[in-house]
């Protein structure tokens, strides 16, 4: 069975751009968020078309990464990285302003290190990595800031960093890529409790992996994951790979400037959970971002 390209164009995008989100109530539409010229800027894309843009922030960080969190057209924020190498929060209301970590102080980031935020029950809750290269966390809860247990572990330089919160075990799935080349992944309990190191299946791929993508299923098994890396055979462009839960590799084609070119010879053998779903999926999405857990 041939490939379905329209269902990987989306997480092309999104994968290539600083953060983006498909909004639940809005299924139709995809919000992407990029740095130019020091500005941070929020899209509107409907069938792969800018209709709107807004300006976030600006002196930021010259490809800044971001967490870009969608609840609906009213609830949207924003963290990035300044100029100054310090992380900045934006929240929409009518229109985009800075807010406050509350009584926090500043928070450092490492010069090439990035972010990852999800909304949670009572808030939100971003990761990121300070300067001495350990993933730290602050958290706001009922409108109160709070600085969570840093995380020691071992990276690969400039490692993406993905979050999801799981309602059903209270905990937050944190993803990184260890130094090893393979996609990790740890459960940190609401209240600050770290699981072991878990490392997903035949995720290594002898080249850095530039972003990826994790759709967190009811166990390990049921999850999936979406990576960019480096092509050798077409240096402008990423290969598009796809990884189950038991290890099942599939690469899909690649993305060039966000727009997705299946591979003529692949082929669907697989059952994906973007296909599986009753409805349309909508996950936020991007480079240091809140994943949702696929349901059907």
């Amino acid at each position: 069975m041939a490939l379905d390209a329209s269902k990987y164009e989306v997480l092309s995008r999104c994968l290539y751009a600083a953060s983006g989100a498909v909004p639940f109530d809005q299924p139709d539409k995809l919000y992407l968020v990029n740095e130019e010229n020091g500005e941070l800027s929020e899209q509107l894309m409907v069938g792969g078309s800018k209709v709107d843009e807004d300006i976030i922030a600006d002196n930021v960080k010259s490809k800044t990464p971001a967490a870009y969190l969608y609840q609906n057209n009213d609830e949207r924020r924003c963290f990035c990285v300044g100029a100054d190498n310090t992380l900045k929060y934006y929240k929409f209301t009518e229109s985009w302003e800075p807010a406050s970590l509350g009584s926090l102080p500043e928070q450092r980031i490492h010069p090439v290190g990035n972010l990852c935020g999800c909304f949670t029950p009572e808030g939100v809750a971003v990761y990121f990595q300070d300067p001495s290269g350990n993933l730290r966390g602050v958290e706001e809860r009922k409108g109160v800031w709070r600085t969570l247990q840093p995380i020691g572990v071992d990276t690969q330089k400039r490692t993406p960093l993905k979050i999801s919160f799981s309602e059903a075990n209270s905990s937050f799935y944190l993803y990184y890529v260890g130094a090893d080349g393979f996609l990790h992944y740890r459960t940190i309990s609401s209240s600050g409790e770290e699981s072991q190191d878990h490392i997903f299946p035949e995720s290594k791929f002898g080249k850095p992996i530039e972003n990826f993508i994790v759709f967190r299923g009811e166990d390990d098994r049921k999850t999936e994951a979406y990576f960019l890396t480096s092509s050798e055979k077409r240096a402008a462009s990423s290969v598009f790979t796809r990884i189950d839960g038991d290890g099942k590799k599939a690469t899909l084609g690649y993305s060039t400037g966000g727009k997705f070119e299946p591979d003529n010879n692949a082929q669907c053998t697989f059952k994906s959970q973007l296909e599986d779903c009753n409805s349309v999926f909508a996950a936020q999405i991007g480079k240091s971002v809140l994943v949702r857990s696929v349901t059907k």
